[in-house]
């Protein structure tokens, strides 16, 4: 709704080529109603909720597929699921029958009333002021201290700040340093030193003006993704993608293999059916997909057939990238851009790019995608919690959460328009997402879909990559491009968050950073969490009341 009325799309003239089916149209006023039961909200909620629940049986079953491959076979780490997985076995109890049992849960209750308390002033406090004063104040900025505009008289056009939010330091405590680092060194190439040079390079505000004296990153964040990043960060994702798998082209075909003896042999941890809990819902989701494809975009399948084996085979390589990248690095690099491409090369209308894609099986649609089910499995390994059992609760709570989170959706819209100052990130975010919709859909008629500079960054990412597989360094490509994906303020906490996990590990040990660091970092979120919790709860009582006629 908001992405049909926004500013960019209005810039492509593109408010008015979006399917009613996508969203409500700019006339029907649905979005400035900010109510989910307006009229024009009924179509495009109902197929989607309708795939969301055809997309929980595709997920489980194509997430137990990775779960053969990252976690029976390879045993990744996870370092995420790690961090939540010591923290169940803590809140749980089991932790207590150990050398040292109670120890863990003291660390985890220390840490977690640190992560309250400076979550309640991050996220509760300002709801507390406004029950007193009537006036929202946030005291501490959400989510981060902006510098660009302190550092813009020597770096005019460069991003820079910090995150606010404790989980983006903690992220340094149980990711390797040397991941975190390289993270950064993405960031701070692309949103620093690239933004510079943007303006640098074309005095006295670049082309297309993008960038004016004072300009917030809120601003400035979407904008220099239309102008500028979308297509080298395209290349770049493209190398980080493809050059891994070129490179161990036999550890790839030995992987297939492997699966298909397997799923023939057994299933570690099995589920009731077998294979054919894989198999069926697989290829039923295909057969639903392709026909909402086929309904929603008239001939455009027809008229390109070839289209389909793409959608299928694509979301499985798309699987195997990401399963490696979270069970190595917790970071996640996805191809399915390549689907974009195909678009853009037979001049797909605006409806096609909307459409769910003929086998859709990435998930999506608020539905747990594979990779989320592939974490949730390995969580599930190390707490001893069978791959059935996630299943069965799942099914259970999805009608349960897809009602409760529309209600609360309703309550939350009807506190403040979104974005707004009280819903920074969609006011961050949001234009950067529909930046690159748009450069994807009319960037060749606008002129800003750079061909030449998303070739150039591939072939850097490529040799970036090539550097370090021939060198043996321990230079990630998937690290600095996860890096480039996200601005300086996020990346900087990571780094920080590093460097105080290295210095703790010199104070306290290697053991006993090693085995309490993932407790520590799971206390101070949850302990945020909870205050995170607590702040919205008194939002919504704030909000509900009105004025008595006595």
């Amino acid at each position: 709704a908001w992405l049909r009325q926004s500013d960019i799309v209005k810039l492509f003239g593109l408010e008015y080529e979006f399917p009613d089916w996508f969203g409500p149209s700019p006339d029907s006023g649905a979005f400035l109603s900010r109510n989910l039961l307006h009229p024009a909200f009924i179509y495009p909620l109902s197929w989607r909720l309708l795939l969301a629940f055809a997309l929980v049986f595709s997920g489980f079953a194509i997430g137990i597929w990775a779960r053969e491959l990252f976690v029976e076979a390879e045993n990744l780490p996870f370092p995420m699921q790690k961090m939540s997985a010591e923290t169940v076995l803590v809140l749980t109890g089991e932790e207590e029958g150990k050398e040292g049992g109670e120890f863990p849960s003291r660390i985890l209750c220390s840490a977690a009333v640190i992560g309250f308390l400076y979550g309640f002033a991050l996220y509760a406090l300002p709801f507390v002021y406004q029950s007193w004063t009537g006036q929202y104040r946030s005291f501490i900025p959400i989510p981060w201290f902006d510098w660009s505009s302190q550092i813009e008289r020597f770096l005019p056009g460069a991003f820079l700040g910090l995150a606010t939010d404790l989980g983006f330091y903690t992220l340094g405590f149980v990711l390797p340093f040397a991941t975190v680092l390289q993270m950064f060194i993405g960031s701070f190439a692309m949103w620093v030193i690239g933004a510079w040079l943007t303006v640098y390079l074309n005095p006295p505000y670049g082309p297309f003006d993008w960038w004016f004296t004072g300009m917030p990153v809120q601003t400035g964040w979407g904008r220099a993704w239309l102008y500028f990043f979308t297509t080298p960060y395209i290349g770049l994702g493209f190398a980080a993608a493809l050059m891994p798998p070129l490179f161990h082209s036999r550890l790839l075909i030995r992987a297939f293999s492997s699966r298909a003896r397997s799923l023939k042999e057994r299933l570690s941890d099995p589920v009731p059916g077998g294979k054919w809990t894989i198999i069926v819902p697989i290829i039923a989701i295909i057969i639903v997909t392709s026909a909402l494809f086929i309904f929603f975009t008239g001939d455009f399948f027809m008229e390109y057939p070839w289209v389909l084996p793409l959608f299928i085979v694509v979301p499985f390589i798309n699987i195997l990238l990401i399963g490696r990248g979270l069970g190595e690095t917790g970071v996640t690099i996805s191809v399915t851009g390549v689907t974009n491409i195909i678009y853009y090369l037979v001049k797909a209308p605006t409806a096609v790019w909307m459409a769910p894609q003929p086998g859709a099986i990435s998930g999506g649609y608020g539905a747990p995608a594979p990779s989320e089910w592939l974490a949730r499995f390995k969580l599930a390994q190390l707490t001893e919690t069978k791959a059935s059992s996630l299943l069965k609760i799942s099914l259970l709570f999805l009608p349960i959460a897809t009602v409760v989170s529309f209600l609360f959706m309703q309550v939350l819209w009807s506190m403040a328009p979104i974005p707004s100052e009280k819903f920074p990130g969609p006011a961050i975010f949001w234009p950067a997402e529909a930046a690159i919709t748009c450069v994807w859909i009319k960037g060749r008629e606008a002129g800003l879909f750079n061909v030449p500079n998303l070739v150039y960054a591939f072939i850097g990412g490529a040799a970036i990559y090539a550097f370090s597989y021939f060198s043996h360094l321990p230079i990630s490509l998937i690290s600095l491009t996860a890096g480039a994906s996200q601005p300086p303020h996020f990346a900087l906490a990571w780094f920080i968050g590093g460097i105080v996990a290295l210095g703790l590990r010199r104070v306290l040990g290697k053991e006993f950073w090693g085995r309490y660091r993932y407790i520590l970092a799971g206390g101070i979120a949850l302990g945020e969490g909870i205050a995170v919790t607590l702040g919205v709860s008194i939002a919504l009582i704030i909000n509900s009341l009105w004025t008595l006629p006595w």
